[in-house]
């Protein structure tokens, strides 16, 4: 859930800033009992972002953000024909003399 996401990321929050700051005064039996919580909060946000991670689903569909605009002019007429739209391949490789330049 997102909501014990952001909360153990709170928490992560806090708890480095409390470690750095126990550090600082060299307060070591809080500096370790902090940092075993920080070592705890790690590993549940791996796991959870494992979970997720296996949930994720994908649409097929992509955003590209080109610099310029001649980049997208440029992708589109290199992409834009039968070769790339039926077999996913750039046909440059397959049929260059044939390829308009």
């Amino acid at each position: 859930d997102h909501r014990d996401w952001r909360r153990t990321l709170k928490q992560m929050d806090k708890n480095t800033d409390k470690l750095s700051r126990l550090t600082q005064q060299g307060q070591v039996d809080e500096t370790a009992a902090t940092f075993e919580e920080v070592e705890e909060l790690t590993r549940a946000l791996r796991a959870g972002k494992k979970e997720r991670l296996a949930k994720t689903k994908s649409s097929g569909t992509v955003v590209i953000v080109f610099e310029q605009s001649h980049h997208a002019s440029e992708c589109l007429q290199r992409w834009n024909h039968l070769w790339a739209r039926f077999f996913h391949h750039d046909a440059s490789d397959l049929l260059p003399k044939y390829l308009p330049k």
